[in-house]
C-alpha cells in the first residue's frame, strides 16, 4: 500500500484492499452535520480522508466534546 493511505488500511496488502474497496461507499459530509447520533447502531466503518470530525457527547446541558477525529 502506498504511504497515503491509513495507518488500518497500510497494514493490508493490495488484494485485501480491493476486496474491501468493493464493499464501500464515498460519503462526504458538511461542517456541522451528524454522522450518527449517540444510541443510534450502525454497522459502518468511517474512514476519515481528508478533514475532522468532533465526536460530541451528550448531556442534560448539551453536547461536550471528547474527541477530534482528522485525517
Amino acid at each position: 500500500m502506498k504511504s497515503d493511505t491509513s495507518a488500518f488500511l497500510g497494514l493490508l496488502d493490495e488484494e485485501d484492499v480491493a476486496i474491501i474497496l468493493q464493499y464501500t461507499e464515498a460519503r462526504r459530509y458538511s461542517a456541522g452535520e451528524l454522522a450518527i447520533r449517540s444510541g443510534e447502531t450502525d454497522r459502518s466503518i468511517y474512514v476519515i480522508t481528508s478533514g475532522g470530525f468532533d465526536v460530541l457527547l451528550p448531556t442534560p446541558g448539551g453536547s461536550r466534546p471528547i474527541a477530534v477525529l482528522h485525517r
